[in-house]
Order: structure tokens, then sequence, then C-alpha cells
């Protein structure tokens, strides 16, 4: 360093912001799916269908909704981080509007239709070709919840 020259480190505030940050979502996280409140009848249909029994095929509409939508997720993720950051969103509210949106792609995602086409017979009896979806009980039954 040159002589007569002094450095001086100023911290403006981005040490504590850097804790903030570090401390703010610490075991905090939203879960999405079919959630420990959803009923028996519910969760023996939804896992049915994510898993697949017997000749009904895997129409998995949370592991197949997490890895189709991996990148927008995290796209998400990083956006609600910095409105926490810029002081726009509490940690709660970011993960909450977080899982309301992960909730609707999953219910959108299980509209389009998953995996094989039903049955001839199954339309039929349905009176509709989309799969996963009966008397919307799948669909009510996907939830968030903040931890």
């Amino acid at each position: 360093m040159a002589k007569g020259v002094k450095v001086t480190d100023r911290d403006k505030g981005y040490k504590a912001l850097m804790q903030r940050v570090r401390s703010a979502a610490k075991g905090r996280a939203v879960q999405v799916g079919l959630l420990g409140e959803t009923d028996d009848d519910t969760l023996k249909i939804g896992t049915f269908h994510e898993f697949g029994v017997g000749h009904n095929p895997e129409r998995s509409f949370v592991r197949g909704w997490f890895d189709e939508f991996l990148t927008e997720n995290k796209a998400v993720e990083k956006k609600m981080a910095e409105s926490v950051v810029k002081g726009q969103n509490t940690v709660h509210s970011a993960l909450k509007r977080m899982g309301h949106l992960f909730e609707a792609t999953m219910q959108a995602r299980i509209r389009g239709g998953i995996g094989e086409p039903l049955s001839p017979r199954q339309i039929r009896e349905k009176g509709h070709d989309t799969q996963l979806i009966h008397n919307n009980q799948l669909l009510t039954g996907i939830k968030s919840k903040v931890e």
C-alpha cells in the first residue's frame, strides 16, 4: 500500500442485513400437497394416483409437478427472498404467497391431464376425459401450509 493512504471499511448495514437474511428463514418452510389434515379417503385416492396401483398407471401430481416446475419454482423462491430482503414481505407472508402459487400450479397441472389417457369406458363413466378429476376431491384437497 502506498505511504500515506488510509483505507476505511465502513459497514453501512450489510452485516446486519445478511444476519437478518440468514436468521429470518431459519426453520421455516412451506408444504404443498395433500397435508395431514386431509381426510383419509382423499389421502388414499391421492396415494393411489401418485404411485399407481395394480393395472392403474402412476399419475404423479406431486412429484411430477415438482420435477416439471423446478426451474419456475426456484425463480419464485428467489423473487420472494428478494422481497423479504427489500422489506416488501415478511418471511411468513412470502412463504404463504409461494404456497398459494404452488397450490394453483399443481391444480392447473391436474386439470391439464397427467399420464396415460383414460380408457373409453372410464370416459363414459366420468363424462369427461381428464384424469384425476372425478368430483374435485383431489383438487380441493391440495393445500399449502407454512411451518
